[in-house]
């Protein structure tokens, strides 16, 4: 079983690389079994297809994505403003780093799959909302403490949020620099930090 669980996390990972250089429709399975070091037998034991490779792709991503966040400091804070300050801090350590810097696997599945697999495209986005269920909660919080503030939709905030994140990497990718990632969303917590503190 342990070995069968490598072989799998081994063809997922092998898998996220070549479809966020190539995109979903240009990846062959002999590709991804080839980057993985193992044999169809292998790839088909533990995937039906690449379309089930695919929707178990989603779940992994995303769970490496969200355990970025996992652990910390940000929770800590009492105060919702500063929780959501520290949240984006940690925001920009995630785009500083590795993770994002071929892309992002949810987006890239978006835009190569919505149109042809439904299915995906519903996976994808309710991994979106759950992304900005983050964040929203506590600038919800945030703004209920500046009455002045009441006309903001912190839903509508909080969608900017990835909205910032998807269009940081688009152009990042078509620029080539990988530090306009973490600038987006410093701009967004400029912003942010704006509507929050203004009188």
């Amino acid at each position: 079983m342990p070995e069968q669980t490598t072989h799998r996390e081994t063809l997922l990972d092998a898998a996220q690389g070549l479809m966020l250089s190539k995109g979903f429709p240009a990846t062959k399975v002999d590709e991804i079994c080839k980057a993985a070091g193992v044999t169809k037998g292998s790839f088909y034991y533990h995937f039906e297809s690449k379309d089930d490779l695919a929707r178990a792709l989603i779940d992994h991503y995303f769970n490496r994505l969200t355990k970025a966040f996992e652990g910390e400091p940000w929770m800590a804070f009492e105060d919702p403003a500063e929780r959501v300050y520290a949240l984006l801090d940690a925001v920009i350590g995630v785009m500083k780093g590795p993770l994002l810097k071929h892309g992002c696997l949810l987006g890239s599945f978006a835009l190569d799959l919505s149109e042809t697999h439904p299915d995906i495209r519903r996976a994808i986005d309710e991994r979106f909302a759950k992304l900005v269920g983050v964040i929203e909660p506590h600038l919800r919080a945030a703004l209920k403490k500046k009455p002045k503030q009441s006309g903001i939709n912190a839903k509508a905030l909080s969608s900017q949020f990835l909205a910032v994140l998807q269009g940081a990497i688009v152009l990042s990718k078509a620029s080539g620099d990988h530090a306009q990632l973490a600038a987006s969303m410093r701009c967004y917590k400029e912003m942010v930090r704006a509507v929050l503190e203004s009188n």
